[in-house]
């Protein structure tokens, strides 16, 4: 992958998935959908998972511009509806 080239992926019922980028990699994560209460997401080292639900508003989707790494990664979690994600890689 190159900078600029769009990521995404999604997380089906009662998964969790995370986006781990190659060492030396660095992505913005620019949105993530789902419906309020099924989806979370948040940051994940390996060990500890800082988590936020999907907030709740018309449109059923949480943005919240964030920056991952090899070290400090995205995880989503489903545990309904099926979550997704996208974002750009910027390194």
């Amino acid at each position: 992958m190159a900078v600029g080239d769009v990521v995404n992926g999604f997380a089906t019922a009662t998964t969790f998935v995370d986006f781990r980028p190659a060492v030396g990699v660095e992505v913005c994560i620019m949105s993530v959908l789902g419906q309020e209460g099924d989806v979370e997401v948040g940051l994940y080292n390996g060990v500890t998972y800082g988590q936020q639900n999907v907030a709740d508003n018309s449109s059923r989707k949480f943005i919240e511009r964030f920056m991952i790494n090899n070290t400090n990664y995205l995880r989503i979690y489903s545990n309904g509806q099926t979550g997704s994600y996208t974002g750009i890689q910027i390194k």
